[in-house]
């Protein structure tokens, strides 16, 4: 499943605002087991505002190990979202600002501190108490210190994210901080979001107050997250094969085939790192075009793309060869292309054929979508004795959501990154879940749309499921 989700290791809040009813700023109140995250700027004239900002950190070892066993792929190859849930509440939204999201430059321990009005409990102060606040960071040392008050932060690889009426979630890509971060090139120490700029210390103006879900939150949908996204598509045109056509361009008519080296149910790589060749055979066994070299695509698979040209649908042979050795021999049943003088936009009816009605949340299956056309009605003559074959989508994706409430888990992921396309093979479309992603004792629905270059047509259809 291209998209996999990491919660925070670590989160808290660092002010210095005033205690209420004094004139002591609350250096040293710890908030890290606190169900709320608080950003805000309050205004003083003559004197330095109030601030507040937030402290979260993620397992980076843990997405490290994952990257080393192919559960995520290498760098470029994935996109690293930054995600902060608000919180409503009843004090007053600031509104059309920027916030700041930044790495941390220093370690810092989170804390057990739970109030954020009146700032009682207190965290690190010298070689006393546990927890960061505005001055000290760790008990390290019998207490280290922040360089300088309110944290310290690497400014070049800053974010900025705009809110406008005060209660936006925070989506930010993140990628080139946590990829730093996996290299070493920075410290593992998290990310921390501010007010950006004058917003914070210069706008002579009152930000005051905006909320995020904490890590302790009783919400599982709202805990700060780092989803990581990519595209993990298969585009296996061995079902749905075409000859090429002068009517598209030569990136169209390339057509891909895959070898799926599985060996007693589990993929292998070929032996001694071999790239085998392809050749493509017709029916009397003359050889249309050959040497075709391929790539691999992950441990056992390999793919062979290419274009050739024929003027009768025909069965052909694809072979798959290295030297002497001869690792598989597959068919193909290549099609003309006919091209229409109207547009005519038919009803597609969908199921999903291998859904079950419920799954434990460890479970990760594979989901099939079959699809055709409404009112299809075959020529009884010839094809009555025939299975009624799925249509392949090359552009078909997929959303998750929750039915009782409505609230999307996973939405269409189309651009920068296609992470809910469907992948094809010569079975049709299918998708993989991860339900560790799911909250358990909840019913979930599942969505479709097809994407025609511009247009969109999601199916009205919900295929319904249930986590355990």
């Amino acid at each position: 499943m291209p998209i996999l989700k990491y919660t925070a290791s670590a989160d808290t809040t660092i002010v210095d605002a005033y205690k209420p009813y004094t004139l002591n700023r609350a250096y040293y109140a710890n908030m890290g087991a606190a169900d709320s995250l608080e950003v805000f700027s309050i205004y003083h004239s003559g004197t330095a505002p109030e601030l507040s900002r937030v402290l979260v950190n993620f397992p980076v070892d843990k997405i490290s190990k994952d990257r080393e066993t192919g559960i995520i792929p290498a760098s470029g190859s994935t996109r690293f979202i930054f995600r902060l849930y608000n919180v409503k509440h009843s004090e007053t939204l600031p509104t059309n600002y920027y916030l700041s999201v930044l790495p941390i430059s220093s370690s810092w321990d989170e804390g057990y501190g739970l109030d954020l009005d009146n700032y009682t409990d207190i965290g690190q102060t010298g070689s006393n108490g546990y927890g960061a606040g505005w001055l000290f960071r760790s008990e390290a040392s019998g207490g280290s210190t922040w360089s300088s008050g309110g944290g310290d932060f690497v400014e070049s690889f800053e974010k900025k994210y705009y809110l406008d009426n005060g209660t936006e979630d925070i989506t930010v890509d993140i990628t080139d901080i946590i990829e730093a971060q996996l290299t070493g090139t920075l410290p593992k120490n998290g990310i921390a979001v501010k007010l950006s700029g004058s917003y914070e210390d210069g706008n002579n103006t009152t930000y005051y107050t905006k909320r995020f879900s904490a890590r302790s939150s009783q919400y599982f949908y709202n805990v700060p997250a780092l989803e990581v996204r990519w595209e993990s598509i298969v585009k296996d045109d061995r079902g749905d094969f075409y000859y090429s056509s002068p009517n598209l361009s030569n990136s169209d008519n390339q057509q891909n085939i895959y070898l799926y080296n599985r060996v007693n149910g589990t993929l292998k790589d070929i032996p001694n790192s071999v790239l085998p060749y392809v050749s493509i055979k017709d029916e009397n066994s003359n050889t249309l075009t050959s040497s075709i070299q391929t790539v691999k695509v992950s441990t056992g698979v390999y793919k062979a793309s290419f274009a050739i040209t024929g003027s009768e649908e025909q069965a052909l042979s694809d072979i798959w060869s290295s030297g002497s050795n001869v690792y598989y021999t597959g068919q193909i049943n290549a099609k003309i292309r006919n091209f229409d003088d109207t547009f005519v936009q038919n009803e597609l009816v969908f199921s999903l054929t291998n859904l079950k009605n419920s799954y434990k949340n460890y479970e990760k299956p594979n989901i099939r979508v079959f699809g055709r056309y409404k009112d299809w009605s075959p020529n009884i003559y010839k094809v009555a004795s025939k299975e009624i074959n799925t249509l392949t989508f090359k552009n078909l994706y997929y959303k998750i959501f929750r039915i009782v409430d409505g609230l999307t888990i996973i939405d269409y992921g189309i651009d920068p990154i296609a992470y809910t396309l469907c992948s094809y093979d010569k079975n049709g479309n299918y998708f993989d879940l991860d339900m560790s992603m799911f909250e358990a004792g909840y019913g979930y629905g599942i969505k479709l749309m097809v994407l025609n270059e511009d247009i969109k047509v999601e199916i009205p259809t919900i295929f319904r499921f249930k986590v355990e």
